[in-house]
């Protein structure tokens, strides 16, 4: 289990491509930040994720296929 905790750091703008290119990251926290758009994510996330924080931001579109939403948790 791989987690990344990227809340509350005042990030804004546009999220940067590379934040999606973790392979083996199961749990992502992205909340608390000022981040607006799309998720900016051309490959999708990773199958390994299974946990992705990104609430009290401003993301637009959608992130995931919807079929592969269940299986994970949001918040």
């Amino acid at each position: 289990m791989v987690e990344r905790n990227l809340e509350s750091n005042n990030f804004s703008g546009l999220s940067p491509q590379d934040l999606w290119e973790f392979p083996n990251l199961s749990t992502w926290k992205l909340g608390n930040n000022t981040f607006s758009g799309p998720p900016n994510s051309t490959t999708g996330v990773s199958a390994s994720l299974q946990k992705l924080g990104l609430h009290s931001n401003f993301f637009s579109g959608r992130l995931l296929p919807s079929s592969r939403i269940a299986s994970r948790e949001f918040y």
